[in-house]
């Protein structure tokens, strides 16, 4: 909490900062700052963006599945999902008037939902990604 409000301050002050914070989604990261005690017009003055990201595992291009053989090359998959420009503001303002922040920006599930239909991920375990 009190690290958030130090990067706050110095974001107000004119300062380019970088962070991380652990969060489920773009949105859950603002509901996160939140909880910390960050007031909302200070939310609204210093993001410029919210990416949250979700490392996994794909199916092996040998065997077509999950597998461990210590032979073949084990890939990983970034899921991004990313909150800027207009649709940032669009859902700082709903939060601010206590209304449900529009969904017109691609989320975890829509990538996670991509990636199954490009063959990354076996579609028989999606309920292993549920919740993502």
């Amino acid at each position: 909490s009190e690290t958030a409000k130090i990067a706050v301050k110095a974001a107000l002050s004119g300062h380019l900062i970088v962070t991380t914070m652990h969060a489920q989604n773009t949105i859950g990261a603002i509901y996160r700052l939140l909880e910390f005690g960050i007031p909302l017009p200070d939310i609204q003055q210093t993001i410029t963006a919210i990416a949250t990201q979700k490392l996994i595992n794909t199916v092996c291009e040998h065997c077509g599945h999950y597998c461990d053989e210590k032979s073949h090359k084990i890939s990983r998959l970034a899921l991004i999902e990313l909150l800027s420009e207009q649709v940032l503001t669009d859902t700082l303002f709903a939060i601010q008037r206590n209304e449900q922040p529009p969904t017109s920006n691609s989320t975890l599930q829509d990538e996670l939902a991509k990636a199954m239909e490009y063959g990354f991920l076996p579609k028989n375990k999606k309920e292993m990604w549920i919740g993502i």
